[in-house]
């Protein structure tokens, strides 16, 4: 464990010292070792509260509507390279599946990426696989999703299968492997607590396939929230009211962090290290938003919110906790505890603005290349015109598409070209942008009500 946090934690040393003294050779590839190692010591710090809060029992899951095949594709994103850098097949198989589901989308995602970042990092040739599907059971609207993860690396022996899923357990030589043994362990965890099981099959030299059974519910695609990233906020669009913030944070980097953010943007700012300070200023100031850290000296975060609803207009303040604690206790603690909203360290600038956006109707201006991007693939392809294909043709393309394999999808569009340029043309260009799951949601949208008339 010391030597794996250690690991990473001397790269981003190492490195911003080179920057911070003028001296580092490549910039951009420092900051990039950086910002690399900086994600796995937070992977890493992940997986030890995982373990920790299951066995707790402080590990929340959270159920909701999700696009299945919008969470394969950024899977597959997230590994696609890893497979690469080391000459392997990255494969991905699947028949007829449902798109729309209800399920801890975060959790399963990170199940699939701990199983194939394992799988990757046990095999030296051959491939690895992931495959999926969905069989209906006895109950309406409910499946059995089932996924396989397969290798051609060096497998487990019997000996070790009892015990693989045990923490900081690894197999095979691990001097040569980096990891501590902690992504089975909680794979194995969360999928249980989401009413599913994990089982494994191996042979030494043969591979392993370690297989997943979870129950779902199927949605409908109008219950799906859209998932496309917004373009980067750029300032307040004008002809609003001041807003004045208040961060309350004891840590000098985060608050500079968050200041310089909400300032860029065109926010009243004002910072205070304490909870104590955070309610004196409250009373002066009288900010319509307060960023509050929890863990804070001479009042804690909760008891400073408690004294702000209890001062004059405290109840119109919106209070939305910033917090590094992996044990904040479930959101529907957090909001009884007199805050409206709550963000976890690290944060996307997005989750920031699109909070104080949820609570005060904020409204940006944001980069308008990247809106008219946005806009050109979200109007683009109408349903009406994959209506015209042939059942065949449209199925075609969706097998093709499901595979992730860009050759494929290629040669499928290339055909629909002939008989429909400008449909051709369209599907193209949404290929090219890997928007996979925008014309998976066309396709699937020609068997729904008319009044779903485009995506």
């Amino acid at each position: 464990m010391s030597h794996e946090l250690r690991t990473p934690l001397n790269a981003v040393l190492g490195f911003s010292r080179l920057l911070r003294n003028g001296t580092s050779s490549d910039p951009p590839r420092d900051l990039d070792i950086i910002n690399r190692s900086g994600e796995h010591l937070l992977d890493l710090i992940n997986h030890l509260l995982d373990v920790t809060k299951i066995e707790a029992g402080r590990n929340d899951i959270e159920i909701v509507s999700c696009d299945l095949a919008k969470l394969i594709q950024d899977v597959s994103g997230m590994i696609l390279a890893k497979a690469e850098q080391k000459g392997l097949a990255l494969r991905f198989e699947a028949p007829e599946s449902p798109l729309f589901i209800r399920t801890d989308p975060s959790r399963l995602r990170q199940v699939l990426i701990n199983l194939l970042n394992n799988a990757i990092k046990f095999t030296e040739h051959g491939s690895v696989t992931l495959r999926w599907s969905a069989t209906p059971t006895n109950i309406a609207d409910r499946v059995l999703l089932k996924f396989e993860v397969e290798d051609t690396g060096i497998g487990v022996a019997a000996a070790d299968q009892a015990r693989i899923f045990d923490a900081f357990v690894q197999a095979g030589e691990v001097d040569r492997h980096q990891g501590v043994g902690l992504g089975l362990t909680i794979s194995r965890q969360l999928i249980g607590l989401m009413g599913g099981t994990v089982h494994m099959e191996s042979a030494p030299g043969r591979g392993s396939c370690f297989r997943i059974e979870l129950p779902a519910e199927l949605v409908p695609y109008s219950d799906v929230t859209q998932g496309d990233e917004l373009p980067a906020v750029l300032a307040l669009e004008p002809g609003q009211p001041e807003y004045r913030i208040l961060i309350v944070e004891d840590d000098r980097e985060s608050s500079l962090l968050l200041e310089s953010l909400l300032q860029n943007a065109g926010f009243a700012v004002l910072a205070v290290g304490d909870g104590a300070q955070a309610v004196e200023k409250f009373r002066d100031w009288r900010p319509q938003f307060v960023w509050m850290d929890l863990h804070l000296p001479v009042i804690d975060g909760l008891e400073a919110a408690r004294r702000i609803r209890n001062c004059d207009g405290g109840s119109a303040v919106r209070i939305a906790a910033v917090t590094a604690s992996g044990f904040v206790g479930s959101r529907s603690e957090i909001l009884a505890g007199g805050l409206d909203d709550y963000l976890h360290k690290p944060y996307r600038p997005e989750e920031i603005f699109a909070c104080m956006a949820r609570h005060l109707g904020v409204r940006y201006t944001r980069n308008q290349a990247d809106a008219a991007d946005t806009k050109e693939i979200a109007v683009g392809l109408r349903v009406e015109d994959l209506a015209t294909l042939h059942v065949d043709v449209r199925r075609e393309l969706r097998e093709a598409l499901m595979t992730l394999e860009p050759e494929r999808i290629s040669a499928v569009i290339k055909r629909i070209s002939h008989d429909n340029a400008v449909l051709g043309s369209i599907l193209a260009r949404y290929a090219g942008e890997y928007a996979y799951t925008a014309i998976l949601r066309a396709i699937d949208a020609v068997r729904l009500p008319a009044s779903s008339t485009g995506i």
